[in-house]
């Protein structure tokens, strides 16, 4: 599927970005379809006086920020309805993926981590939901060779917030975590993974060059668990809407010690697993 100079590039730089990857109509264009019909039931089921284009593919979400004018609540029955899509399943267990991480961990049997795989929907100027700098595994965890496949349901610029990369950092190896905030883990664990922070960042981000790789649907990021990554900000008038899907190795001899565990979204608290690792 990619050749060996591709292999060597994200084992080096820890990023691949893979041009129309994916089939727009038959794996990416369902998806945005049923998305639309998602917002279209949540506009019918509150009475909501929003009126929307007809379908065409990449307007699939026009009406949306429409929606969230009258409760924000309301995004988020959306936001939950869409992982939950037969069409985005299909593309989470697509053999392409599988063939590809196959290829690049050279792995004969991985899995799909439960609760590690869905839709974000990254509001314009919204700071509270935006990822900071931050590695996969500790929060994800099932297996240190871990890769996040990345990919958006739109064109996405530098200006909507395409995610950014530190080249190489994926060499500096799993590193620790301190938490800057008063959150604790019986709260929001979202809140509470946000204010956990990569010890000495600033350093890092400086000793590092970065990539924003601008996207169009079809296309695919990889990046590899220990990879220092990021949201960016969107600062146009527009939800990003981007999928991602954690896919790890069975074989991994890290993954086999911790049995595959979960993170946060298994409610189970990586502290445990790697205390070494917590400030």
């Amino acid at each position: 599927m990619i050749n060996e100079e591709q292999i060597k590039d994200f084992n080096e730089n820890g990023v691949l970005v893979l041009r129309n990857f994916y089939n727009y109509e038959e794996d990416i264009k369902p998806i945005q379809h049923d998305i639309y019909k998602i917002i279209d039931i949540i506009i019918s089921k509150y009475n909501l006086d929003v009126k929307r284009e007809l379908f065409n593919g990449e307007n699939f979400f026009n009406g949306y920020l429409d929606v969230i004018k009258y409760n924000r609540s309301y995004g988020g029955e959306i936001y939950d309805a869409v992982k939950q899509l037969p069409s985005f399943i299909r593309l989470v267990s697509n053999k392409k993926n599988e063939d590809l991480y196959k290829q690049i961990r050279n792995s004969k049997s991985i899995g799909i981590g439960i609760n590690n795989f869905g839709i974000r929907i990254d509001n314009p100027k919204d700071t509270i939901y935006k990822t900071d700098w931050h590695q996969e595994y500790l929060t994800h965890l099932r297996s240190i060779d871990g890769i996040v496949f990345w990919s958006p349901l739109h064109s996405v610029t530098k200006d909507m917030g395409a995610v950014e990369v530190l080249l190489k950092s994926n060499q500096k190896g799993l590193l620790k975590l301190k938490n800057t905030n008063d959150q604790t883990l019986n709260g929001n664990y979202s809140a509470y993974t946000n204010g956990l922070k990569i010890e000495n960042i600033e350093e890092l981000v400086k000793s590092h060059n970065s990539v924003i790789p601008e996207t169009n649907s079809s296309d695919l990021i990889v990046i590899d668990f220990l990879t220092i990554h990021r949201s960016g900000m969107n600062i146009t008038n527009f939800p990003r809407w981007s999928m991602q899907i954690r896919y790890f190795n069975f074989e991994n001899e890290e993954g086999k010690k911790i049995k595959y565990s979960g993170s946060y979204t298994s409610g189970i608290n990586p502290k445990n697993l790697y205390p070494e690792y917590f400030l």
